[in-house]
């Protein structure tokens, strides 16, 4: 149920983006609203995935089709892809751009099918798209999820959250002491062996590597993704680039439990006095 909601909470999320664009036009128009929309495509997705339930088991590739039919139709993958490439999207290429908002379209098509598959009766509710100030403040459990690629910001703003009596649980930080260490550690090594004088001391085991990752230091994380773009330039071609953030993409996934178990903790326990903050 944990996901399903985290992906209701993302479309949310998106759909916060063109709310204020939305709000002027409908008033000229007579325009479903982004909850309404919401609502109603979450209800006839269920719908399908409960009178196809047996089926779908047996033949899970039939949930793409009602992702493309139902889901995919009202995502702004460009928009997305652009806001989770952050300040680097100005810096690539037309057919960079292309080809990345391709894989991104691909990832929630992957991200999707997979939750609705494990979808089981679960209950979603639906919170306004909008709220004022006041109505965040006072509403006594809530939790934030920030998305976005590299330097957007994500851990400056999860420092001022746990400065400010938030609970702050990085999914980064897991992810890299426990499910990319190693192929953390081989990327800079990788990096030190180009220089002749590293690489002496490492074939003889005189010296050897480690990566300082933190809650507030999640560098060697970023450094491994790297940023799409020309390897002459210290960027990554597609091929790697897509390898390594497929293998962050099966660490999300496996950690999900461990996330939704922690959100728990803080958001569903009665005795909660602090919000909790994921990144």
């Amino acid at each position: 149920m944990g996901i399903l909601k985290t992906l209701i909470s993302a479309a949310v999320g998106t759909l916060l983006v063109v709310g204020a664009a939305w709000s002027q036009v409908a008033q000229a128009e007579d325009i479903e609203s982004p909850s309404v929309l919401l609502e109603r495509t979450s209800q006839q997705v269920i719908k399908l995935l409960q009178d196809d339930q047996e089926l779908l088991k047996k033949e899970p590739d039939r949930v793409y089709a009602i992702i493309d039919e139902y889901i995919l139709p009202h995502l702004d993958d460009v928009t997305m892809a652009k806001l989770a490439l952050g300040k680097n999207w100005k810096k690539a290429t037309k057919q960079q751009k292309i080809a990345f908002v391709g894989e991104f379209r691909n990832l929630l098509v992957r991200t999707y099918s997979k939750s609705l598959i494990e979808f089981s009766d679960q209950e979603i509710l639906f919170f306004p798209v909008k709220l004022t100030a006041d109505e965040f403040k006072n509403w006594e459990h809530k939790c934030i999820t920030l998305l976005g690629m590299s330097g957007v910001g994500k851990t400056r703003l999860s420092a001022m959250l746990r400065g400010n009596s938030w609970f702050h649980y990085s999914g980064d930080y897991r992810i890299g002491t426990r499910y990319l260490d190693e192929p953390i550690l081989d990327n800079i090594k990788q990096q030190a062996m180009q220089v002749p004088f590293l690489r002496d001391l490492l074939h003889t085991d005189s010296i050897y590597i480690a990566n300082n990752l933190s809650v507030d230091n999640l560098k060697p994380v970023a450094s491994f993704l790297g940023k799409l773009g020309n390897p002459e330039h210290g960027g990554l071609d597609l091929p790697e680039f897509k390898r390594r953030q497929s293998l962050h993409h099966q660490a999300e996934i496996a950690d999900a439990p461990v996330r939704l178990f922690f959100g728990a903790q803080v958001i569903e326990s009665p005795a909660a006095s602090i919000p909790a903050a994921e990144s």
